[in-house]
């Protein structure tokens, strides 16, 4: 998916670039709705996955301080269990397991669609 984006990402901002000289501002106007379509798709994942992260840090802290110490034995296990389990954030990740989804991953891509873009206008004139 992020490969994906990237690629397309640079060639419709391309065909931006060469229908805005050649035509007008009207005929580029699907290819940057579609452009910006698709980096609020990858946009809200990695949103939404940054989120879920940052909220899985504090579950431990949660359960520290719920009332588990007048508890059982086993309710103790189990609370020792979440913290430990919480130092260790959850993260959504893509393509296998090799990227992970969070802010820093559509800055990521937005840097490399804007380098693909600049290289194909540079190879272009």
């Amino acid at each position: 998916m992020l490969t994906m984006c990237c690629s397309m990402g640079s060639l419709v901002a391309f065909q931006f670039a060469k229908k805005l000289e050649n035509e007008g501002v009207l005929s580029a106007l699907p290819g940057l709705h579609y452009f910006f379509c698709m980096m609020m798709e990858l946009g809200i994942y990695c949103w939404k996955a940054s989120t879920l992260m940052h909220v899985s840090l504090n579950t431990g802290e949660a359960a520290y301080g719920a009332d588990w110490m007048s508890e059982s034995k086993h309710m103790g296990q189990s609370v020792q269990l979440i913290i430990s389990r919480s130092q260790r954030p959850l993260t959504l990740k893509a393509y296998w397991g090799i990227v992970t989804m969070d802010l820093e991953t559509i800055i990521n891509v937005l840097r490399a669609t804007y380098s693909y873009f600049t290289f194909l206008r540079q190879t272009n004139n």
